[in-house]
């Protein structure tokens, strides 16, 4: 019996709090994935993309050093196979086209359900 691959999540949150939520849920409720790092800003998120080279980035949108749109832009140039997952507190289209225009899988409302997090985790997933 051969075990299924487990792929790779990075989450880059700035509020602690937000952050330790999102990857205790992805560990409770998305077996595929294992969260290997966590970041508080853009650019802490990029240099740990480039070390680690993960299969999902899950990011925020609004984060001090550089936001998470600067950060997907770079990872989706310099990282085109690594998947981002948006999770903001801002429903704004201008927010939601730009990250589409860069390749994002999805984007995420705060606070995230469980529901919606599997969802997602599960399509991408599929994509991986």
């Amino acid at each position: 019996m051969s075990q299924r691959r487990r792929y790779s999540v990075l989450v880059a949150e700035d509020e602690a709090l937000i952050r330790r939520h999102i990857v205790r849920r992805v560990g409770e409720n998305c077996p595929a994935f294992e969260v290997v790092a966590e970041a508080a800003d853009g650019q802490e998120a990029l240099e740990a993309v480039a070390e680690l080279y993960p299969d999902v980035l899950i990011t925020d949108i609004r984060m001090p050093v550089m936001d998470g749109l600067a950060l997907i832009r770079e990872v989706y140039y310099q990282f085109p196979d690594v998947k981002a997952v948006i999770v903001s507190g801002h429903d704004e289209f201008r927010y939601a086209k730009s990250a589409l225009s860069l390749g994002v899988k999805d984007y995420l409302l705060k606070p995230v359900s469980e529901e919606e997090l599997r969802a997602v985790m599960s399509r991408l997933a599929v994509q991986l």
